[in-house]
């Protein structure tokens, strides 16, 4: 297996496609002796056509090819991207609202008594933020309403203190609160990255929008450094199936990758790292299987040694012919294998105190007198 590994934070990818021509080898397929004779019948192949899997191919040959059976003739057609809605307008904390964009539907919600989820959209993308009810008020029912006032026979009620009391510049790390004339008013989100400072400035109250630091984001009145975390649709070295990887800072996507064909015999898989990143490594397809669209599918080459083994006499077979291994020399073998959907070879060296045998084209030990 031939690996590269390479960190994945928001670089993007470069993808490479299936690689049809003939497999690696000292020599091309055109210089091997083709031991099949006869002619094939001419297959008729139309398209572009739209696979079972929503992918486009080029022909109904190539989705055969996959495996994958055809819904309807031309290219696949892709739905629209859905709006993002919101019934209560925004970030309004008094009306419980409801955002939705596509099948997705998220309703304002309540955290705690003090403290609402309120769901807004934002780049026509479902975003939420935390708010905090304030002073003489509560969370219910995904809205913050006013407490109910408590009359009794007798004015308990502390006289009101004129003035502002409270940390007197902003600090978007740290979730503070003043108190203004009686009235509390807490540091609260705005956005996703943005957040609402309040502070005193000499006796009188004073309120700032900031937006986060890059790398963090509004959560609980405060920015927050936000983790990098990683997922992987098939589970990580998966070469059957086509995934993809999702890089997301905080609920921020950063970055998508999806596996992708190297050349006919490697793909490119994407996997995910215990530290939120990713890496790729090219990996070879199982004897027998070739890479198209982005997976290893079953092909029309096999072998019977199992692949490039010099200690064993194959034949390797593809659509053009079989091929036999062959000593090229009392300390040389030919080895026939299958790259991808091609028969290619090696011309490799026995080694030390080993021969090719002429009889069983495979190296054993020996010498020659």
């Amino acid at each position: 297996m031939r690996s590269v590994l390479l960190l994945l934070m928001v670089a993007g990818m470069l993808a490479v496609g299936c690689a049809g021509g003939p497999g690696s080898g000292n020599q091309t397929g055109s210089n091997l002796t083709n031991q099949t004779n006869g002619t094939l019948p001419v297959q008729t192949c139309d398209g572009p056509v739209c696979g079972a899997d929503n992918f486009t191919y080029a022909t109904d040959c190539e989705a055969e090819l996959a495996g994958i059976s055809v819904q309807y003739q031309g290219a696949c057609v892709v739905p629209a991207e859905a709006n993002c809605t919101d019934s209560d307008g925004g970030l309004d904390s008094a009306v419980l609202g409801t955002v939705s964009k596509g099948n997705e539907s998220q309703a304002d919600y309540c955290i705690d008594s003090e403290q609402l989820l309120e769901y807004a959209c934002l780049d026509n993308a479902m975003q939420m933020a935390t708010i905090q009810c304030g002073q003489n008020k509560s969370c219910e029912n995904g809205r913050c309403v006013p407490k109910p006032s408590q009359n009794t026979t007798q004015n308990t009620t502390p006289p009101v203190q004129a003035g502002c009391s409270g940390p007197t510049q902003n600090d978007v790390y740290r979730r503070e609160s003043v108190m203004y004339n009686g009235t509390g008013y807490n540091d609260s989100c705005v956005d996703y990255s943005v957040v609402k400072e309040y502070y005193c400035k000499g006796d009188k109250l004073e309120s700032i929008n900031n937006q986060c630091p890059s790398g963090y984001g509004c959560t609980d009145g405060q920015c927050n450094w936000l983790q990098m975390s990683c997922t992987d649709t098939d589970s990580g070295n998966d070469t059957s199936k086509r995934g993809k990887v999702t890089l997301l800072k905080g609920y921020l996507t950063i970055g998508e990758y999806t596996d992708k064909c190297a050349d006919e015999g490697e793909v490119r898989e994407y996997v995910c790292q215990e530290n939120g990143s990713a890496v790729f490594s090219d990996e070879l397809c199982p004897s027998g299987t070739w890479c198209f669209s982005d997976r290893c599918i079953p092909g029309d080459c096999s072998e019977t040694d199992g692949g490039s083994n010099i200690y064993k006499r194959g034949v390797t077979s593809d659509a053009s012919g079989d091929f036999e291994d062959d000593c090229l020399s009392d300390y040389q073998v030919r080895e026939y294998y299958c790259y991808g959907n091609t028969a290619t070879y090696d011309d490799i060296d026995c080694g030390d105190d080993y021969i090719c045998n002429g009889d069983s084209a495979r190296c054993v030990e020996g010498s020659v007198d």
